[in-house]
């Protein structure tokens, strides 16, 4: 559409411009939404696996060896 919005707006359909901007739009808000929650959630799992690999190392402890 901004193709022909650029360079062919003497032929530009009213009736689409309006769909455009009733429907698609804001169908296309809502796939964008989806996809940054998608993200963001696999962000916190990546980060909360990420944390489960490091290993806290208490310089206090020192493991008694039996004799």
């Amino acid at each position: 559409m901004r193709n022909r919005f650029a360079h062919g707006y003497e032929t530009m359909n009213k009736d689409i411009i309006w769909e455009t901007a009733i429907e698609d739009i804001p169908n296309l808000h809502l796939f964008c939404e989806e996809v940054v929650e998608k993200h963001l959630n696999q962000q916190k799992i990546i980060e909360n696996n990420s944390d489960k690999d490091q290993v806290n190392v208490n310089p206090s402890y020192s493991p008694r060896l039996k004799p």
